[in-house]
């Protein structure tokens, strides 16, 4: 769960179907990836898009992502 994508989303005062407008998402989707059930790793173009609508740096979403095994 990206809590913290939760947290800059209330504190901005907007509902998932607003930040998903303003994102050009739907709103199922970024239900999907505020609870961390899709985009891992999320698409740039749509980390992006939420980033510039929240107003917070879009390279955050990276910083949650588990690192891959390189074997």
């Amino acid at each position: 769960m990206r809590v913290w994508l939760k947290e800059i989303r209330t504190a901005a005062g907007l509902s998932q179907a607003k930040v998903a407008k303003k994102s050009g998402i739907s709103q199922r989707f970024y239900c999907g990836i505020e609870r961390g059930e899709r985009g891992k790793p999320l698409n740039v173009n749509i980390a992006k898009s939420i980033a510039n609508a929240l107003n917070f740096d879009w390279q955050r979403f990276y910083d949650d992502v588990e690192p891959r095994n390189v074997s």
